[in-house]
């Protein structure tokens, strides 16, 4: 935001800045730029970047073991569950299955290869997740506010995935190329 930060030099394609923590006390937009004297030194173009307000805690993980979804295993998941809106049939629960020792969600059925869920109080960052499959396919994660995560799931193991997103949004798609072939663990979001 126009102030000068002590800056070092990483490589041509990076460098590391000192912020200051008054730098991202108040939540809000920000920008970046960089100056390199002369000669055939210049400013960069502007970045812009959102400064989240800090959340008790830090940030949610919600595992589907505490507590449990209501019902038994295979029921849908519908409406609000630890802060995240499933929305009224897109998915359902089961307990330990395949490599996966604890309960989780998947699809509510094999039609279609996506489901959404939504942040149920406001805006957040979906932040990662823990994925397992029965089938190789792709996994792709979007968000209203336009991030995406994408990655080759292979069949057998659990897989940990952190998206690097850093703006909240309203809405996450979940898509896997092989349908319902796709167990979802431990949502995290900040």
């Amino acid at each position: 935001n126009g102030s000068d930060r002590a800056t070092t030099f990483i490589s041509t394609n990076q460098l590391t800045v000192d912020i200051l923590a008054s730098d991202i006390a108040n939540e809000g937009a920000a920008t970046l730029t960089v100056f390199s004297p002369a000669p055939g030194g210049g400013t960069s173009n502007t970045e812009g970047f959102t400064i989240l307000p800090d959340q008790p805690g830090g940030s949610t993980t919600v595992d589907f073991d505490t507590p449990a979804p209501p019902g038994v295993d295979f029921d849908l998941i519908s409406g609000v569950f630890e802060g995240l809106d499933f929305g009224a049939t897109d998915w359902r629960w089961e307990s330990a299955y395949g490599p996966n020792p604890t309960n989780h969600i998947y699809f509510d059925s094999n039609v279609g290869t996506s489901r959404t869920f939504q942040f149920a109080s406001q805006p957040a960052v979906l932040t990662g997740m823990t994925v397992f499959a029965f089938s190789n396919g792709v996994l792709t994660l979007t968000d209203s506010a336009g991030q995406t995560y994408s990655a080759a799931i292979a069949p057998g193991s659990l897989v940990v995935i952190q998206t690097g997103w850093t703006l909240p949004a309203d809405t996450v798609t979940v898509d896997f190329s092989a349908g319902w072939d796709l167990g979802v663990d431990d949502i995290q979001f900040q």
